[in-house]
């Protein structure tokens, strides 16, 4: 016999995914991640913690409180987050604003413990590489900049200039493309 369940499990994660999915800054992902947390299972609030990378500490990233008591009791639950060996951090949810947790979303959460941990770790992977990329693009203009007033009227630093202009607007493009082909769906 099927058990009832307080919601369609599918639906909620489909939803979930759909909402998170289109989140390329950790700053858009974290309130986001604990807004959709404390709507899919109906928690009276959520914590989210993250690891400082290069740090053993932990922060509160994002918060979202749909009761005033902005406590965790007894019906809470802690969800790590981790994404293969690396710690990323930890989400504190409330307890369920009727009913106590069942098995069901026990499993929720850690199917959304897990998916959160991934997205962020990716987040945090490809911010790191943009800085990288912009870095360089930086110090290839300013390089650029700074000898252009003496060196104007030279035809092959014009042509290097030119050259290093386009490599430069080519490896930027690189980042912004990947930016607009973020999933934007269920599919992450």
């Amino acid at each position: 016999m099927i058990s009832m369940t307080r919601y369609d499990y599918r639906a909620k994660w489909m939803e979930f995914t759909r909402r998170l999915g289109s989140c390329v800054s950790l700053d858009e992902l974290a309130p986001t991640l604990v807004d959709a947390v404390v709507e899919t299972l109906a928690a009276t609030g959520a914590v989210l913690y993250l690891t400082n990378p290069g740090d053993s500490g932990l922060r509160a990233a994002a918060w979202c409180w749909v009761t005033n008591a902005r406590v965790f009791t007894e019906g809470s639950a802690i969800v790590s987050l981790r994404w293969r060996e690396e710690a990323i951090g930890a989400l504190v949810i409330g307890e369920p604003g009727g009913e106590p947790y069942t098995r069901d979303d026990l499993g929720l959460m850690e199917a959304i413990g897990e998916h959160a941990a991934g997205l962020i770790a990716t987040v945090r992977r490809f911010t790191s590489f943009v800085a990288r990329d912009l870095g360089h693009s930086i110090a290839a203009l300013s390089a650029l900049s700074e000898s252009a007033p003496q060196r104007a009227d030279d035809r092959e630093f014009r042509r290097d200039a030119l050259d290093t202009v386009a490599r430069t607007v080519t490896r930027m493009r690189s980042p912004l493309g990947r930016l607009r082909e973020a999933p934007h769906g269920g599919r992450t």
